[in-house]
């Protein structure tokens, strides 16, 4: 065994749920990133599409830095392509260690947390893969609106961020492998 991952199918929601969702009275459970990106980011259309979330990936540890992660993200990418996901995403801790493995492997920044998580000490980041022809156009369109936001952000809430992880953060999308 050298690496495990664990998906989660979400999206696809009925529009009086995406409207109560996008209005901030409903939270479902299992649906991480339509909800974030419907109440959080408030796009409206986030609950129409498929989305495949990494909830967890784990390589062997003696396997660890070898390309297996990524191989395994890879695999997954192709596999939620073929079942007919707009996107593949993850929600994960924002950091310099771990926005490279992502965005090497095509993934944009949508969402940055506001305040950090109690047990790590960090902002979460909500990364987007678009796999669809119709998805990329609004991937591009959510990427380019959390880059817009960040200076907004940046003086109060996100302060404290490390600048390396803020120059990761705004690189361009075009050095990004597909």
């Amino acid at each position: 065994l050298l690496g495990v991952a664990l998906i989660c199918r979400e999206g696809e929601l009925e529009p009086e749920l995406a409207a109560q969702i996008h209005s901030g009275h409903r939270r479902p459970r299992g649906q991480l990133l339509p909800q974030t990106l419907l109440a959080h980011c408030g796009y409206a259309e986030a609950g129409t599409y498929r989305y495949a979330r990494i909830m967890r990936i784990a390589i062997h540890p003696a396997r660890q830095r070898s390309g297996w992660g990524r191989h395994m993200v890879q695999q997954l990418s192709q596999w939620a392509s073929t079942q007919h996901f707009s996107f593949i995403g993850a929600a994960l801790a924002a950091t310099p260690e771990l926005l490279p493995f992502w965005r090497e492997q095509g993934f944009l920044p949508v969402r940055l947390g506001l305040s950090r998580d109690h047990a790590s000490g960090t902002h979460s980041a909500i990364l987007l893969k678009a796999l669809q022809p119709e998805a990329q156009a609004r991937a591009s369109e959510w990427h380019n609106g959390f880059v817009q936001s960040l200076p907004h952000y940046l003086p109060r809430q996100w302060r404290m961020l490390p600048t390396e992880l803020v120059s990761q953060l705004l690189s361009p999308t075009d050095q990004q492998a597909s």
